[in-house]
């Protein structure tokens, strides 16, 4: 909660602390309502240490308002807007992490963002932009890269999908 923040999003993020079930989601969905992603996007962290598959959930509604907002950017050509949004989000959603992808590959900005991810060495020591990086990869055809890039996102389910998609059915085999 912030100085300038507005009264009734305050009293909505307090609902969601302290409220039971019932008052969280009431909560959760008036700050949808109002399109507060910064304020939701903050709950679903905190909800994160404490109930992990509950977090896990928020995440997918959110991403799923995230989508709306970004189809709009879209449709009205403020594609610099939409890739702020899609950046932001990624990493908490498995469909906006594919609708990010998407729209790179489409707007032909997926090159530039995997110079910019290995210039900045980020690809290769934060596990979030390693898996981005394994995904940009993956779309740009470079399988090995992609497959390193996976490797180092800790990501199980994505360097086995790298695995099978390489038919490397002997790693699959040792690893399983």
């Amino acid at each position: 909660i912030t100085p300038e923040m507005p009264a009734d999003v305050a009293e909505l993020i307090v609902q969601f602390y302290r409220g039971d079930e019932p008052d969280r989601t009431q909560a959760w969905n008036a700050l949808l309502q109002r399109q507060q992603f910064d304020v939701l996007l903050r709950l679903v962290d905190v909800t994160s240490d404490s109930n992990p598959a509950r977090a896990q959930q928020l995440a997918e509604q959110l991403a799923q308002r995230i989508d709306g907002v970004v189809g709009a950017l879209l449709i009205n050509g403020s594609l610099d807007e939409a890739e702020r949004w899609l950046l932001r989000f990624h990493s908490r959603s498995e469909l906006v992490m594919q609708h990010y992808v998407a729209f790179l590959l489409n707007t032909e900005r997926l090159d530039r963002t995997v110079m910019r991810l290995i210039d900045s060495g980020s690809g290769t020591t934060n596990a979030a932009d390693a898996r981005l990086l394994a995904h940009l990869l993956r779309a740009s055809g470079e399988w090995s890269k992609a497959r390193d890039a996976a490797e180092r996102s800790g990501d199980e389910r994505l360097r086995n999908d790298m695995l099978f998609r390489l038919r490397d059915f002997a790693e699959l085999s040792r690893r399983a």
